[in-house]
């Protein structure tokens, strides 16, 4: 499988490319750069169409996409206004603007907005398959790496760093490692191990799509692999979640399967009770496993709600650098997507992003049996919900972006015969 345009060189090209442009620290600088580059280019081509462009040529932006860009300049606005309330400098909320809010969410409307070029969605499965067989080979290595060496936590800033937006995201790791409280994760090119879960649960996903079964199976393996080595409580419980939701949308036009399901919902509300206190158990062991962690997060969502009420329409204009003590110093607003949301931004801000999130959910979930891509798309949001609880999702965009243009690709695509939507979970 080849390139065949533009956009589709770029992408391909960038995706293969991803660790080699990690090891010189451009991946937060270069993702926003391919954002921008890719919307100009659609802008032209939507300027310069007339009533005798092809249809399969023609620009045209779907409803979710309008949506999402019009939540997004919304935050704009409130960061804007926020930062005037707070009496910020107005450099200060420059600085927001370009190296916040373009560089995190601006890119969760502008991908989606790229998904409506002539990109094939094949292409980018196959090349996130190929990431993703990089990505096993490197966490075996690295894996073996860390029982070799007592210590290896070795890193870099990169000089790249000068363009803004935190060292944090410009620090290297050399060998894709951290030590946390003497437990060594894995990290690979997100800037810590809980954000590696988020690529590695979105990328197993679009793994799934892909037709040639061993680029499928490598593919999927290597993207487990990343949220298996980073530790995430949220990505391995996300992991086997993903092929069952992805069975059960499936199955919505399939008489069988949701024969199947009634009746698996049918003995489950016999035994709700047992199945109630199973999954509280789980969840208490789950969150007793790194009980610490636990704990920051759950102040670090208190002193966010705290700062909200002080500002609750227009939030603080920005997220707080620095934390107290207590929380390890961790930034306010930080661990958590709507927390972060509501602290920094406001009711302005967070309502539309639920929105966005609310609108593109009903939308694909409408469109399952007669849209290919449908189910991939709502696997990729419930993801990125789960995930918006334990992180900052925004701050991700520029790792997962592949995902987010499937996900434009499932909103502009055109219905076709219930009987030819085949999903990768039944291929052979």
């Amino acid at each position: 499988m080849k390139p065949r345009n533009l956009p589709e060189k770029l992408i391909w090209y960038y995706i293969l490319s991803t660790y080699a442009i990690y090891y010189i620290g451009g991946l937060y600088l270069f993702a926003p750069l391919l954002a921008l580059f890719l919307s100009l280019y659609l802008l032209r081509k939507w300027w310069l169409q007339t009533p005798y462009t092809p249809e399969e040529d023609r620009i045209c932006l779907s409803l979710p996409a309008w949506v999402w860009l019009g939540c997004m300049v919304i935050v704009a606005i409130a960061a804007v206004v926020g930062g005037i309330g707070a009496d910020l400098p107005y450099s200060k909320i420059a600085f927001t603007l370009v190296n916040r809010w373009f560089k995190t969410f601006a890119l969760l409307a502008l991908f989606p907005a790229i998904g409506h070029l002539d990109i094939r969605p094949q292409l980018i499965y196959r090349a996130i398959c190929i990431f993703c067989i990089q990505s096993l080979i490197l966490v075996a290595i690295f894996t073996l790496l860390s029982y070799v060496f007592d210590s290896y936590n070795y890193s870099y800033i990169s000089p790249l760093a000068k363009f803004g937006g935190g060292t944090l995201y410009y620090n290297v790791k050399i060998f894709g490692a951290v030590i946390d409280v003497s437990e060594k994760r894995l990290q690979m090119i997100a800037p810590w191990p809980p954000a590696l879960g988020l690529v590695g649960d979105i990328f197993f996903c679009l793994c799934m799509q892909e037709k040639d079964k061993k680029f499928k199976i490598l593919g999927m393996a290597g993207a487990a692999s990343l949220a298996i080595s980073s530790v995430s409580r949220a990505a391995i419980v996300c992991l086997p979640l993903i092929p069952l939701l992805s069975w059960i949308l499936s199955g919505l036009t399939n008489p069988w399967a949701m024969f199947i399901f009634s009746g698996s919902l049918f003995s489950g509300s016999i035994f709700f009770t047992e199945i109630k206190n199973a999954i509280d158990d789980f969840a208490s062991k789950v969150k007793d496993y790194r009980g610490g962690s636990t704990k920051a997060r759950d102040m670090l969502k208190q002193l966010a709600l705290d700062g909200w009420k002080e500002s609750p329409i227009w939030g603080h204009g920005t997220m707080s650098e620095n934390g107290p003590a207590s929380v390890g110093f961790r930034g306010i607003g930080s661990h958590q997507t709507w927390y972060g949301v509501l602290y920094a931004y406001g009711l302005v801000a967070a309502i539309p992003l639920a929105i966005a999130f609310l609108w593109s959910f009903f939308d694909l979930i409408t469109k399952v049996g007669t849209h290919k891509h449908a189910v991939v798309g709502i696997c990729i949001l419930c993801v990125l919900l789960v995930f918006s609880t334990v992180d900052n999702i925004d701050t991700l965009a520029y790792l997962y972006w592949p995902g987010l243009i499937i996900l434009g690709i499932a909103f502009k695509e055109k219905s076709i015969k219930s009987h030819e939507v085949k999903y990768a979970f039944y291929n052979p």
